[in-house]
């Protein structure tokens, strides 16, 4: 039997809206009411809330205004009640504060405010990765090539601060209106030198489809890690299709420990095998026979783009072109 959803009034302009909605028809207020909280006089002098971004697992993201610096900014509002979770935010939010770089969302500041942690970073213009993918069947090569070129010159810099990011994925890689990549939400990130593996409550981290198989088995994670996930990341581009699908996520992630991951080429011929290479290395279970380094990565894709810019025939860029690189069985 269908019961009727229970209708409330919305506190700010008083017309009704059903219970359990995200927002009022006529204005955005009842939003604000449900999902964000109460600030401090504190926090509402330095910023005023203009829209809600997004919200999941780890918190909302909204659209602000920082009032004294006349500037959009970002903030994440972090759902970590625990007092050593606050402390882990508080550890690794001065980590990523030390990272500048143009392919990394910059942090302008890190507070806690009424028990609630929250992250100001700077507003970009523009969309992400998964919204420009949903609009085509799959991206050109080139393009494909230069943003994952741009998300491993991030990664890089990240690696070098001793920062893992763990959740690369279209939804995290920004894109400014030049069509620009900027990794964002460090949310799952770990430091290498703090002992953090797991959250507090041991599940595992990550997104089905783009995690390494050292994360599906728990296992210590590193730079490899955000290595296997941006080769995911560029098999979707390239293709339109991700290497490992499934009814669940169960059988998503048996994939990603099991079976070995598909030539990009079966799903788009024209793709030249030494791409096929570079991506069955990207995409190794073991993370010892993956590149080793975000650079590596980088080089021997710089090497397959330049080919491509410089009008050769895909075929004629040989495996054995790229250092260090075995091709596929």
């Amino acid at each position: 039997m269908n019961s009727t959803p229970a209708e409330m009034n919305c506190p700010a302009c008083g017309d009704p809206i059903i219970e359990g909605a995200e927002s009022c028809q006529t204005c955005s207020n009842a939003i604000r009411e449900r999902v964000l909280p109460k600030f401090s006089e504190a926090f509402l002098e330095d910023f005023d809330i203009l829209e809600i971004l997004g919200r999941g697992g780890m918190g909302t993201v909204v659209k602000a205004r920082q009032k004294k610096l006349d500037r959009f900014v970002c903030i994440k509002l972090l759902k970590l009640a625990e007092t050593s979770m606050q402390d882990r935010f508080m550890e690794e939010g001065r980590l990523l504060a030390q990272i500048k770089h143009p392919r990394i969302i910059a942090i302008h500041d890190f507070r806690i405010d009424q028990n609630v942690p929250f992250l100001v970073t700077e507003y970009v213009e523009g969309q992400n990765l998964r919204e420009l993918m949903k609009t085509q069947d799959r991206l050109t090569i080139d393009f494909s090539l230069r943003l994952a070129l741009e998300i491993l010159e991030g990664l890089q810099a990240a690696h070098e601060h001793h920062v893992i990011h763990r959740d690369i994925k279209p939804d995290n890689v920004l894109l400014d209106q030049k069509m620009h990549a900027k990794l964002a939400d460090f949310g799952l990130a770990r430091s290498t030198r703090l002992d953090f593996r797991r959250t507090s409550s041991g599940m595992l981290v990550g997104t089905p489809s783009y995690m390494s198989p050292e994360q599906v088995g728990s296992a210590p994670t590193g730079p490899a890690t955000d290595i296997y996930s941006t080769g995911v990341l560029l098999f979707e581009m390239l293709t339109g299709d991700l290497p490992f699908t499934g009814k669940t996520p169960f059988e998503i992630l048996n994939h990603h420990v099991n079976t070995p991951a598909p030539r990009a080429s079966t799903f788009r011929p024209e793709l030249p095998r030494s791409l096929d290479g570079v991506l069955h290395r990207a995409l190794a279970k073991d993370p010892d026979h993956r590149f080793q380094s975000a650079e590596q990565f980088h080089k021997s894709l710089e090497l397959i783009r330049k080919a491509v810019n410089a009008s050769k025939k895909y075929d004629t860029i040989t495996v054995s072109e790229i250092p260090e690189l075995k091709p596929p069985p």
